[in-house]
């Protein structure tokens, strides 16, 4: 994955030329809110970028947790029967891969909306093409959300689990198209950011669900099989015990994703009323490098996991 980062998401101040005081103040104003839109979006672009592979990491843990459920169940069912709960399980991921599939689509229609809010901020002309850009990204992300919204994770509606819609004060921004796009589809944007949240927020407790399994056979294996069994233990026994008793309590990518996408929301409606600050970008950034964090450390703990390889004679 692409480093995210940077200085490039903070360049929010530009250098005003000091002609007199009052037009540097009406200037400076004016290029603010302007910047305003520009770091939101740059940093609505980190923030799609970092949930993607957390939405990927999300299906691997199911999948293996899964598998290790048909295993565990196998010798105590027919041919017949093994085939009919595997045929079940393959139907229940494939379900879970269309969804993730939606909500990586919808991320990424988002990230590009966010990014035409910036360039109507930039301009004020009719002409500029950014309007029917905007109007079709909205219309796609109304058609990504129904399907997302009347599925299911885990027995639970994602349309049940979304937030109550944000009211907004709407103010005047300098652009007349940007005030008119955004008094046409502020709400329904909260609405999209909000089913984000909602989806992740119930994958995340899918995921710490299907962690823990893992996890669970992880112990048996590496902890309570061999203290149990007549031979010696390994050297790193009590190491890895206390290894696996404190991951069981870190804090997954996916959780982070969901508290971003909380605070993604909270800076949006900010943004919409002209009070989004750098130091809520900052705090937005901050929540995104907590994923970011969470996925090396998911990454670097699969790693070890993995025999090495023996050298090639």
């Amino acid at each position: 994955m692409k480093a995210i980062g940077g200085s490039g998401f903070f360049a929010f101040a530009r250098i005003v030329p000091l002609v007199a005081a009052l037009c540097l103040a009406a200037c400076a104003t004016k290029q603010v809110r302007v910047d305003q839109f520009a770091a939101f979006a740059a940093t609505g672009t980190a923030f799609t970028h970092s949930v993607d592979p957390v939405l990927t990491e999300s299906f691997d843990a199911s999948a293996k947790a899964n598998a290790l459920v048909l295993l565990q169940t196998r010798d105590d069912l027919s041919p017949t029967d093994r085939l009919s709960a595997l045929q079940q399980a393959d139907d229940d991921l494939n379900t879970r891969l269309a969804i993730l599939a939606d909500l990586k689509r919808h991320l990424g229609v988002l990230q590009s909306y966010f990014d035409a809010l910036a360039s109507l901020a930039a301009t004020n002309a009719e002409s500029s093409g950014m309007t029917a850009v905007a109007q079709g990204l909205f219309d796609s992300l109304g058609k990504l959300d129904g399907r997302i919204a009347s599925a299911s994770i885990a027995g639970q509606s994602i349309d049940s689990l979304i937030a109550p819609a944000a009211e907004f004060l709407f103010v005047s921004h300098q652009s007349r198209v940007l005030n008119r796009e955004l008094r046409q589809h502020a709400t329904a944007v909260d609405r999209e950011i909000r089913l984000q949240q909602a989806a992740l927020q119930a994958l995340a407790e899918v995921y710490a669900s299907d962690l823990a399994v893992l996890a669970a056979k992880e112990y048996r294996d590496q902890v309570a099989l061999p203290f149990a069994g007549p031979g010696a233990l390994a050297a790193d026994w009590a190491g890895t015990r206390a290894s696996l008793l404190q991951g069981a309590l870190a804090s997954t990518s996916i959780a982070a994703a969901a508290d971003a996408t909380a605070r993604l929301r909270s800076s949006f409606v900010a943004l919409v009323e002209n009070r989004l600050s750098h130091a809520g970008i900052a705090a937005l950034q901050t929540d995104i490098n907590n994923i970011l964090t969470a996925i090396d450390k998911s990454r670097a703990a699969r790693a070890a996991d993995q025999p090495s390889a023996e050298p090639k004679p």
